[in-house]
């Protein structure tokens, strides 16, 4: 069996044009804010949506559930789109 260290990159120009959120997890454990913003900072610098949530308080799961919600159904209505533009 072999392995294709390539594999990733053939893939990659696919993968960028899928929607993306950056999830920043256990807010509730950040013990360096200059850590978080350094990390914020560049998250930003590339123009990504992000959100920062805890599963221990529930801080962000509400809105994270809403845009993944929001970026499934966009998907689904392009797939949908291009699919009738093959008819």
């Amino acid at each position: 069996m072999s392995f294709d260290c390539n594999a990733s990159s053939r893939y990659a120009t696919a993968l960028a044009a899928k929607p993306q959120i950056v999830v920043l997890t256990k807010a509730d454990a950040i013990q360096d804010p200059a850590a978080l913003r350094q990390t914020i900072d560049y998250v930003e610098e590339r123009r990504l949506p992000y959100l920062v949530i805890s599963a221990v308080t529930g801080e962000g799961l509400t809105v994270l559930i809403r845009e993944v919600a929001t970026a499934l159904a966009r998907l689904r209505s392009d797939t949908a789109a291009d699919a009738e533009d093959l008819r």
